[in-house]
């Protein structure tokens, strides 16, 4: 998928690469199993990402974010 790059800073080869949902698993079901929800990511950029880890403690991560500005990014 996505050409063994990282769709953020565009690596490509010799760094780990993870599979990320762009729209989180745990708060979006309808979207787990859709392709489009996901993107390869380098570990980095994944860890930079507002939800890696579910980072504080659950929806309170997500929320805490400007979700709407986030998720309208994303359909761009």
């Amino acid at each position: 998928r996505d050409n063994w790059t990282c769709q953020i800073c565009k690596v490509r080869g010799g760094v780990i690469l993870n599979a990320d949902h762009i729209k989180p698993w745990a708060y979006f079901p309808e979207f787990r199993f859709e392709v489009s929800n996901g993107r390869t990511l380098c570990l980095a950029c994944h860890k930079a990402t507002p939800t890696f880890g579910q980072k504080g403690s659950g929806w309170g991560a997500w929320s805490s974010i400007d979700s709407g500005a986030y998720l309208a990014h994303l359909d761009k």
